[in-house]
């Protein structure tokens, strides 16, 4: 599969670049003639919960002609890149070596649901023409409203000690080393088995706890920790090394498979509270693309866009716009009008530094309240290219060599006489040369995209 996923990369690579060159040649005067735009035009789609997708089918064909339609809403909207959640609580959308089935395919967890989800939804993605990339969610294994409550009985492919419990959530402990090999692995099974162009995440790190309770991670602290080191570096660390795994991973085995994150749009809240160092990836080249949350109204949107812009470091940087929030009865008058979508979409445009726009989420698409379809259908009304952030060169034709006589020594005619000198009748051969393409603000918070114990959170 990995010389399958680079060909295929190739293949697309080279699809485009020929439309592009072959609308490039058509039309009149020169200065009429111009690429096509290259913009990533994304949207996420939440399994969790049913969020988005499968709504309620439970059979195979339902699923495929709903997620097909789908697709169809999307390309009529401009997208051309899907963000879609394979992987939202320690399951699958694929057979794994590592974790069930996903509770939503069949309404069990570990049921065979009778088709490679994943297989379908990735052909079906390229089908139509656009960007598959697998969203996953690192550490969340089980949510609960209460410690009243049970969580479900943990997968037998799941081992106990790497787990941590706490009031709501049960997720993979963040500060185990084996917990990070166990992510990288599961990341590694993915792209080595499906053709997917990328792999994201989005802010789910550290957990939100409930108020007056405590992480629980002293005695990894202790076991793990470096000398000098707080504990909130420890974490922030053990989330980076997480992140290093990942892109190891991810470059091992296809390099051309982009690694994205979309964190939160509050740089507060990752620091301090879920202990992802976003700055420090970007710096050093850990992620290839950021997708902030901006789920913000205008001017919090603004300046959290300018944090993002400072610190975007090597990595490509998206926006990432909160459709879903666009409804006549928000608390956030803001919110009640979906042009504000198109102002925001403009601002980013007009930094020169956004590379393009990814939209939470598919059923905010769907139901187009306040007509926020409609506006994204006007944004993206010009068609754009989704752009193959690190795609593989393209292969180069063999470079044809001229023979060339055998060297004479130097300063002699080849008949035993010297040559006068600054005579340039001998001549060192050519060498063949070939080219080779290749102030912040405190902003509220609306923590994770599937709204599960979403609050306003002013850090």
């Amino acid at each position: 599969m990995p010389e399958t996923g680079k060909r295929n990369t190739i293949l697309r690579l080279a699809a485009f670049l020929t439309v592009a060159l072959s609308l490039l040649c058509q039309g009149g005067r020169a200065q009429e003639r111009q690429l096509p735009k290259v913009e990533m035009r994304g949207v996420w789609v939440a399994t969790a919960y049913g969020i988005d997708w499968p709504k309620g089918a439970l059979d195979p064909e339902s699923q495929k002609e709903e997620y097909s339609r789908l697709l169809d809403l999307f390309k009529d909207c401009g997208i051309n890149t899907v963000f879609f959640q394979v992987r939202s609580k320690a399951d699958a959308f694929y057979e794994s070596e590592f974790e069930p089935w996903s509770k939503v395919l069949t309404g069990t967890q570990g049921k065979d649901p009778g088709y490679d989800v994943l297989e379908f939804l990735v052909a079906e993605t390229h089908r139509k023409g656009m960007q598959f990339h697998a969203w996953i969610n690192p550490y969340r294994i089980d949510t609960r409203v209460s410690s009243k409550y049970r969580f479900q009985p943990l997968d037998r492919r799941i081992p106990e000690r790497l787990v941590k419990d706490y009031n709501r959530i049960r997720i993979y402990n963040p500060a185990l080393p084996q917990v990070q090999d166990r992510i990288a692995a599961i990341v590694r099974e993915i792209v080595s088995r499906y053709d997917v162009d990328g792999i994201h995440m989005d802010d789910y790190f550290y957990p939100y706890l409930e108020r007056g309770e405590k992480m629980d991670d002293d005695r990894e602290f202790r076991q793990y920790g470096n000398p000098g080191e707080d504990i909130a570096g420890f974490r922030r660390r053990c989330v980076t090394e997480a992140v290093a795994k990942i892109r190891e991973a991810i470059k091992q085995t296809r390099p051309e498979v982009v690694f994205s994150v979309s964190p939160q749009g509050n740089w507060r809240n990752n620091y301090n509270d879920l202990y992802a160092d976003v700055a420090l990836w970007a710096r050093e080249g850990l992620v290839d693309v950021l997708i902030p949350q901006l789920y913000f109204a205008e001017g919090d949107f603004k300046s959290c866009l300018d944090w993002f812009i400072e610190n975007a470091g090597q990595a490509h940087l998206l926006a990432g716009y909160a459709a879903y929030r666009f409804d006549r009865n928000s608390t956030i008058a803001a919110f009640r009008d979906a042009g504000m979508l198109a102002r925001e979409y403009a601002h980013a445009a007009s930094t020169g530094k956004v590379e393009g726009a990814v939209f939470y989420n598919a059923s905010a698409l769907v139901s187009n309240k306040e007509g926020i379809r409609d506006v994204v259908r006007g944004l993206l009304e010009e068609e754009a290219f989704a752009p193959y952030f690190c795609a593989p060169p393209l292969p180069q034709p063999p470079v044809e060599t001229i023979p060339v006589a055998p060297l004479v020594p130097p300063f002699h005619d080849g008949e035993g006489g010297l040559l006068p000198l600054g005579d340039t009748s001998v001549r060192a051969p050519e060498r063949a040369v070939t080219d080779s393409l290749g102030s912040r603000p405190d902003t509220v918070h609306l923590p994770g995209h599937e709204g599960d114990g979403s609050k306003l959170d002013n850090k």
